[in-house]
Order: structure tokens, then sequence, then C-alpha cells
């Protein structure tokens, strides 16, 4: 079943308009409240059949997939010499259960990149992408450092 461009659009508008309004609420709503070192805020959200423009690193999903990117931002709320934004320890759970990470081959110059020995206040954004069927439903994106807890956002 392929859908009509409007419905894509459709779609996508409020799946992007309900990770703006879950994404930055659910944050702090969602960090443990004895850890409190980190929030992680969706900026943006979008699906696409196909990572980076170089024709030779440039990546598509295999059959049947298709790409979820997120814009994201990690804040340092309170702690010193943090590190914080790594890639790995974020996971996207989907409706079935199924918690994926990250696509590893994320190369272009927008992609979220840790920064060590931060300071309360300091901040990293950037795109995370993952590799999720066509038809599956993302319900949860998640930042997990071992030092702060887990930060869980609905989507």
């Amino acid at each position: 079943m392929q859908l009509k461009p409007t419905a894509v659009i459709a779609v996508l508008s409020f799946v992007v308009a309900s990770l703006l309004v879950t994404g930055c609420t659910d944050t702090q709503e969602t960090t443990p409240s004895n850890a409190g070192g980190v929030a992680v805020a969706v900026n943006s959200v979008k699906t696409s059949s196909r990572i980076g423009n170089d024709p030779i690193f440039a990546s598509t999903p295999h059959p049947g997939n298709h790409f979820i990117t997120f814009n994201v931002t990690v804040t340092n709320v309170n702690k010193d010499d943090l590190t914080i934004g790594v890639t790995p320890i974020f996971t996207l759970t989907m409706k079935d259960g199924t918690v994926n990470s990250p696509f590893w081959r994320s190369l272009s110059d927008d992609a979220l990149s840790s920064k060590a020995h931060t300071h309360p206040g300091e901040k990293v954004t950037g795109m995370i992408t993952f590799e999720i069927p066509q038809n599956g439903e993302a319900t949860a994106l998640s930042y997990a450092d071992g030092v702060n807890g887990m930060i869980r956002i609905n989507l």
C-alpha cells in the first residue's frame, strides 16, 4: 500500500506538531527527580528514504523500511564535567515493543555529536536517525546515559 503525497504530508504534520508539543513538556516530567542533570528536547522530526547527498556515502534503508530523523537538543542542566549528546545512548521504541538503536551511518554535518566536560547550561543540538519499518509507529524516544537515569519522550 502506498500513501498519496497529501496523506503523507498530513500524517507528518501531525507527528511534527505532536512532537513539538509533547517533546518539550514530557522532557521535564520524565526526567527522574533524583537525577535532573540532563534535559532532552525534540525540535523537529522527518522521515526520508535516503540520508546524505554524497553519492558514495549516502545511505538508503533496507526494503520495506525508511529513516526517521529527530533534531534534538541535549542540555546539561546542573552538573559539572558531564558528557552529553552521546548518540548510542538514544533508543527509539516502537508500538510493537521493538527498541531500535540509532542508524550507525548518520554521517551528515548536522548529526548529533557528543560534547565532553560540559557545565550547567551547555547544549548540543543535532540530528539522530533510526531505520524503522515503513508501517511502524514510533512511540517513545529515550536517552539513558547511565548517570542521570532515563529521559523518555512520548511521541
